[in-house]
């Protein structure tokens, strides 16, 4: 039956074909499955457009009769059943990763959470539209960025999904609002599959993530941390707030936020505002919030580009950074270099280059055993 769908998207079925195809869907699944198909071809999933199937029919039905005297271009068709085949193929892969629940998931994968427990490894480099368990389309991964698609259907419910993005990768989502995450290492964000109807629009990060949110002033973007809500009508800032850190932070690029505790009510009055070219900090988890009126951007930005950039950093801190860069484990026995502070950029280099670089200006050694790294005084 997939040949045929073939031929009817790229309008070569023949009026027996056809005929069948039509008896075929007459079966609710087949109907379902049509749709998702029909759809996946069409922009690759990026809209939930109702799908006619009786439209369809009858659309075909005229193409088969003008085919008669049109000249068709043999190689647009190849390119059209190639095309067809790989939305196909990405269907079936897509289907069968949610599926099959006991597809080993590694620790080092990109990994989509659905809310039904599901669990969807997340490669980069793959094209794929992404079903749920009801084999509705939910996402699309191309080219590195998976995009969730605007649900416009109503009583729509609110479901929650996670991705989680381990150390040593980073990872972009397009939400359904349009609103654009980049995610650091080591974080965690929970966010619906589909904004449609709802007051907020909430979100929850544990790590680190960039946000370009999309401006809907019917609709306020939260961003929920264990420790500050972050409420945006559209901006760009950055969110530091990762568990084995000190403190967490947010960073403007652009525009302004509203920042409360999680365990009050958003008051605007209350809420204190930071703009542009502004940072406002909460120091070792307490309940003392520090606005920073210059800070250095590119330190808090560079991440986005794989640049790790250190400015007057602590060692014990920037012993975490590597950790989540180089998704390694660093033991550190020499405990006077924790307050030791160091400067610096580096991209693309390799774990030893940047330790030695940290070697030529304080005195320490260290070794490499497995997947982990161990430092001991001189």
């Amino acid at each position: 039956m997939e040949d045929i769908i073939i031929r009817y998207i790229t309008s070569e079925i023949s009026k027996d074909e056809l005929k069948s195809l039509k008896k075929w869907l007459q079966v609710d699944e087949n109907q379902k499955l049509f749709e998702e198909i029909v759809k996946a071809n069409q922009e690759l999933a990026i809209a939930y457009n109702s799908v006619d199937i009786e439209s369809a029919y009858n659309n075909v039905e005229k193409a088969i009769t003008q085919k008669q005297i049109l000249k068709i271009n043999p190689y647009r068709i190849l390119l059209k059943y190639a095309a067809i085949l790989i939305v196909l193929m990405s269907i079936s892969i897509g289907m069968y990763s949610v599926l099959k629940p006991d597809v080993p998931i590694l620790e080092d994968q990109i990994v989509l959470e659905l809310e039904d427990g599901s669990l969807l490894d997340i490669n980069k480099n793959e094209t794929k539209v992404i079903f749920n368990k009801q084999r509705e389309v939910i996402a699309n991964l191309q080219l590195g960025v998976l995009s969730f698609s605007k649900n416009t259907k109503k009583n729509s419910k609110l479901i929650y999904n996670k991705l989680i993005v381990p150390y040593g990768k980073q990872f972009k989502l397009e939400l359904s609002d349009g609103t654009l995450v980049t995610i650091n290492s080591g974080s965690k964000l929970r966010f619906p599959t589909t904004f449609f109807g709802t007051k907020n629009r909430d979100v929850f990060i544990e790590g680190e993530a960039f946000f370009d949110v999309k401006k809907d002033e019917s609709s306020p973007f939260i961003v929920h941390t264990s420790d500050m809500n972050i409420r945006v009508l559209g901006t760009k800032f950055n969110v530091t707030s990762y568990q084995n850190e000190k403190e967490t932070f947010v960073v403007l690029e652009e525009g302004s936020v509203a920042v409360n505790k999680p365990s009050e009510v958003f008051d605007k009055n209350k809420s204190i505002i930071i703009k542009s070219g502004e940072q406002i900090i909460l120091e070792n988890k307490n309940e003392e919030y520090k606005i920073i009126q210059e800070p250095d951007l590119d330190k808090h930005f560079a991440w986005k580009e794989g640049v790790l950039f250190f400015k007057n950093d602590r060692f014990e801190d920037i012993i975490k950074k590597l950790e989540r860069y180089y998704n390694i484990d660093i033991k550190n026995n020499s405990s006077h270099l924790n307050n030791v502070r160091y400067t610096g950029t580096f991209k693309g280099e390799k774990l030893a280059e940047v330790l030695d670089t940290f070697k030529e200006l304080s005195e320490f050694n260290y070794k490499i055993e497995g997947d982990v790294i161990i430092i001991n005084q001189v």
